[in-house]
């Protein structure tokens, strides 16, 4: 009896040590994870407060040179972003085989490369062929050999790439002396032969189509008498042709040479062309003092001006921005010391009945600079961004969300919400319940609606470009203060997508020190995720099973804040006082059925030689057998977690995937010994069986009847 209490006190005390070491290493357990932004956010100087006065004796940027453009404006509950993309304008020109006359895309939201010529998130696309498309204007005529007749195109398509909508001819398209477009442009060509002037016309006649929507002053100067000069409509249209566009003799009307060509193809590669601007023209875009720039002229931030509208009053806002640059210099540029094209994302939070007028905001500070990187800071210029999205969107028009609890383990604390994609948008078009997809991509929709209605091909959500997003939390810190900071998110993959099957489940895993030292989850009170992109796309999967997303069919939508809990102080489980309650539980009541057990063998086989209790044997059995099934245990208990409530989306290490590997192997093995042992048990149980049998017919008298 005196053995069996002290199994008892063992057990006990078993549980109460593996309770304790699990606790001790959830404290001490050093994870993988790669390394956060360390320490905390330093407070920001004190800002400057910029007024009208300081940029009255700015110009604007020409927008020849230089053009912005507000690629999306999205909207929260709390906030507003805005995608802002600045280009360096370069004249691409692009032609049919003909090749006599160059088109320019002057559309703000072309990127510079005919390859990729639009943003992501683009949403503009031609009826016909389900491409970009995107606006153009005539830049240069071009004459010559067999191409002396020239009829200008109302749309030039290059396949499986882009449309440019023909809208406008520019000034000087045709000269006297072709200077602009290296000789080429010109009306005649003049040689001498023998002392006399021979002139060879290169431009016999120029069709214009009557989709052209403006046509510049001096855009066809020093015309021969003998050129034709026709448009396809009966008379000019009113507002479209500047007056002196042509000094022509004549002009003939309700003609166009060759229809079929106002649709033309591209042929062959754009051309880098050259003008007198030397373009493209390097611009500065915010920048700070170095050891290069030492004067206060070079302390000068991008600053954008706004209207704040809160319940239809106006406030304007002017706020210096700060420099995204990463690469070591002090500045922000578009052009040749850098790219073509220079993008960023603008947030700000927003109270209820707050919003930001897009059509008011104005960049200022903006300075040229040479092609060595010499910024010339005796005059700096302002632009104002023109609106090149369609349309505003919400992120409840493609998602609801919302915080369903955290929980700690092992120094590493777990945030998860739900993001379930709205369904419910209604529009004319479509009024039964749907996706923002039909809405945005309604020509690829109704191209591929038979297979998604038969489910072949589904409208993905994802959750994309996470390397390029951050969370940003506000905790308590040690003394109860208010600790603010941004950890980028690291991950093995760069989306998550958001499943329908899984609850749209998205589970985020951060180390606790690697955040800062004494961060957890219990101390969170504002969780938010910042930059993050919200992408839909077609996803099919065809009749051999390989899956694959269509092309052209995504669309995205960024977000530079999405406040998944704000001043809120949530309920946290702890993982690691869960198991130490839960193991030293269970070691108890292992403890409490062995003794129950031993009590009634003991009174069970008290008259029995053979299978009397022998306490020894039976505390050394207790004991195994305790510590054995608390290894198994353990090891469904780390499985659960890790399929369970500590299962994370965003892929990153998991304290658990250790516990869980060896947990399983030991507890494989100490489930093996047992199997081993029960089939041991079962076998001595039939051959003592089987004894006693016999011993039972050897005990029958023999009377002779058999």
């Amino acid at each position: 009896m005196k053995n069996i209490r002290k199994t008892l006190s063992h057990l006990l005390l078993l549980g109460l040590t593996v309770g304790c070491g699990f606790f001790a290493f959830s404290q001490k357990l050093d994870g993988f994870t790669a390394n956060y932004a360390e320490g905390e956010q330093q407070a920001e100087s004190q800002k400057r407060v910029y007024t009208a006065s300081d940029f009255a004796g700015e110009e604007e940027a020409s927008s020849e040179e230089l053009t912005a453009s507000i690629v999306q404006s999205t909207t929260t509950d709390s906030s507003q972003s805005l995608n802002i993309s600045f280009r360096s304008k370069t004249l691409v020109g692009f032609k049919t085989g003909r090749g006599n006359y160059i088109v320019t895309i002057t559309d703000p939201n072309f990127t510079g490369e005919p390859s990729s010529p639009v943003p992501e998130g683009y949403d503009k696309y031609d009826e016909d062929s389900g491409l970009p498309i995107l606006e153009g204007v005539v830049s240069f005529v071009i004459g010559g050999g067999q191409n002396k007749e020239v009829c200008l195109p109302s749309t030039l398509t290059q396949a499986e790439t882009f449309v440019i909508k023909v809208t406008g001819i520019e000034a000087n398209c045709v000269t006297a002396n072709g200077e602009e477009y290296n000789g080429k442009n010109k009306w005649v060509d003049v040689t001498v032969v023998e002392g006399k002037e021979i002139k060879n016309p290169r431009i016999t006649s120029i069709y214009i189509p009557n989709t052209i929507e403006h046509v510049a002053k001096n855009a066809f100067t020093g015309v021969p008498a003998d050129v034709t000069i026709a448009y396809e409509d009966e008379s000019l249209p009113e507002g479209v042709f500047e007056d002196g566009w042509t000094d022509a003799a004549t002009i003939t009307y309700g003609t166009y040479k060759t229809k079929s060509l106002k649709k033309a193809n591209v042929g062959g590669t754009a051309d880098d062309l050259v003008d007198e601007l030397g373009r493209p023209i390097s611009f500065v875009l915010g920048c700070k003092k170095d050891n290069k720039n030492t004067g206060e002229e070079y302390d000068r931030p991008l600053v954008i001006q706004y209207d704040k509208v809160t319940n239809g009053q106006r406030e304007t806002i002017y706020e210096a921005l700060p420099l995204t640059n990463t690469v070591g210099n002090s500045y922000d540029s578009v052009g040749k010391i850098s790219s073509l094209v220079y993008s960023r994302l603008l947030g700000y939070k927003l109270g209820p009945g707050e919003s930001i007028d897009d059509e008011s905001i104005i960049f200022h500070n903006i300075m040229k600079a040479s092609n060595d990187s010499v910024i010339d800071t005796s005059k700096t210029y302002w632009i104002k961004p023109v609106i090149g999205y369609s349309e505003k969107q919400d992120l409840s028009h493609l998602v609801t969300f919302k915080s369903t609890g955290s929980s700690t383990f092992a120094g590493f604390s777990m945030f998860t919400l739900s993001m379930d994609k709205n369904l419910s948008i209604t529009s004319d078009k479509y009024p039964e319940p749907h996706s923002l997809y039909l809405d945005v991509k309604q020509d690829l929709y109704e191209q591929n609606k038979l297979q998604i209605e038969k489910g072949n091909t589904v409208i993905r959500y994802s959750l994309y470009n996470l390397y390029l997003s951050s969370y940003h939390f506000i905790y308590e810190g040690s003394n109860g203060e208010l600790k603010d900071i941004t950890v980028p998110i690291s991950t093995v993959i760069s989306y998550q997508t958001l499943d329908h099957d899984k609850g749209n489940k998205v589970s985020i895993l951060l180390e606790n020190k690697k955040v800062a030292p004494d961060f957890s989850a219990e101390k969170v009170r504002t969780f938010e995720l910042v930059n993050i992109t919200i992408q839909m796309d077609l996803f099919a999967t065809s009749s051999s099973g390989s899956t694959t997303v269509l092309g052209k069919s995504a669309i995205s939508y960024k977000f530079a804040y999405i406040t998944v809990r704000n001043d809120v102080k949530e309920t946290v489980f702890n993982y690691n006082i869960f198991l130490v309650i839960f193991f030293v539980t269970y070691i108890a009541l292992f403890a409490v059925a062995a003794f129950v057990l031993y009590k009634v063998l003991k009174e069970k086989y008290k008259n029995d030689e053979f299978r009397r209790v022998n306490d020894k044997k039976y505390v050394k059995k207790a004991l195994l057998y305790g510590a054995g099934s608390t290894l198994i245990v353990a090891a469904i208990v780390f499985i659960a977690m890790r399929v369970g409530g500590f299962a994370n989306t965003i892929v990153v290490f998991n304290p658990t995937d250790p516990l869980l590997i060896i947990f399983s192997i030991v507890g494989m093995i100490v489930g093996g010994y047992f199997i081993v042992q029960a089939i041991k048990a079962i076998k001595v149980g039939r051959e003592r069986r089987k004894a006693i049998r016999l011993r039972l017919n050897e005990d029958v008298e023999d009377d002779g009847t058999k």
